[in-house]
């Protein structure tokens, strides 16, 4: 069995919003299996349905605690 490795999102930048998506697939690349965000505020500006979208892309499954 595996153990996974991730990153949380402000290893790259702090706050994590919409301009920031590129790190999910980055993240992918440098071969982490999952990564944390923070949980953002309103007005950092992140869209919850396209982090669903890139992260299903990318084969992760996604989980959006807010709903």
């Amino acid at each position: 069995m595996k153990n996974p490795v991730g990153i949380i999102s402000m290893q790259y930048i702090r706050p994590f919003n919409n301009g920031a998506l590129h790190y999910l697939k980055k993240t992918r690349e440098l071969g982490f299996d999952f990564i944390e965000l923070l949980v953002p505020e309103p007005e950092d500006d992140l869209d919850p349905a396209e982090v669903r979208r890139i992260c299903e892309g990318e084969g992760w499954t996604s989980f959006w605690p807010r709903g």
